[in-house]
């Protein structure tokens, strides 16, 4: 048997004017998320007490806490991403690698719900919202290309201006299509981020390319 393979689909979100105040509002409290995680661990640095990193300790610090419309579920993806961060950071300097430990605050965070914390029905997505405020129900800009039941994440993002979410799925051997016989080596670089060979195949991403492009899209938001 071969492995599981995860495979991610972004989607444009078609959301109302209302909408896109409250998904914004969402990444911006899972900024606040942060935010909060950062200040706490400044203050312990500066009381020469050990910082708050784990993902059960973070989770405690924020129990009964509210962040606007963000609920439990995507305020712990945000800790969990930020404990992740940390022991990598800490990971690669014992390694005598550089490496900075997250310090940095950030206004748009994505954050994320996990399987049966969400619906999707078609092309409409149900988000769950903190107690108290109305339902979240967006429509996506196609519908989902995997089956419902091997969805295990989505994340809300923000990207040049415009909502998405990161669909993530699951997918048996059967139904990813892929040999796991055939072995690809992957060679990140610098100026070409990737380049893929596989057999008498190649890939090459082209890093010229995409910096062009990032150009023309700046020069487009300035004019």
């Amino acid at each position: 048997m071969g492995a599981t393979l995860h495979r991610s689909a972004r989607i444009a979100v078609r959301a109302t004017k209302p909408q896109r105040r409250r998904l914004y509002g969402l990444l911006r409290s899972a900024g606040d998320v942060r935010a909060l995680v950062l200040d706490c661990n400044r203050q312990l640095r500066e009381w020469k007490l050990p910082p708050v990193v784990t993902y059960q300790a973070l989770c405690r610090e924020i129990a009964g806490m509210g962040f606007g419309e963000l609920d439990s579920v995507a305020a712990r993806s945000v800790l969990r991403h930020y404990s992740t961060e940390w022991f990598e950071a800490a990971r690669r300097k014992k390694a005598g690698q550089r490496a900075g430990f997250p310090r940095r605050k950030k206004a748009l965070i994505a954050p994320r719900w996990y399987h049966g914390t969400f619906r999707i029905d078609g092309d409409r997505l149900r988000l769950p919202v903190a107690r108290g405020c109305p339902p979240l129900v967006v429509r996506l800009g196609r519908e989902v290309p995997y089956a419902a039941e091997t969805i295990r994440s989505v994340t809300l993002l923000s990207e040049a201006g415009r909502l998405y979410v990161d669909v993530t799925a699951a997918l048996s051997p059967e139904h990813h299509g892929l040999d796991p016989a055939v072995v690809a080596g992957v060679d990140p670089g610098i100026i070409h981020p990737f380049a893929v060979v596989a057999g008498e195949e190649a890939l090459l991403v082209s890093g010229r390319s995409l910096r062009a492009e990032c150009h023309l899209h700046l020069a487009d938001t300035k004019a």
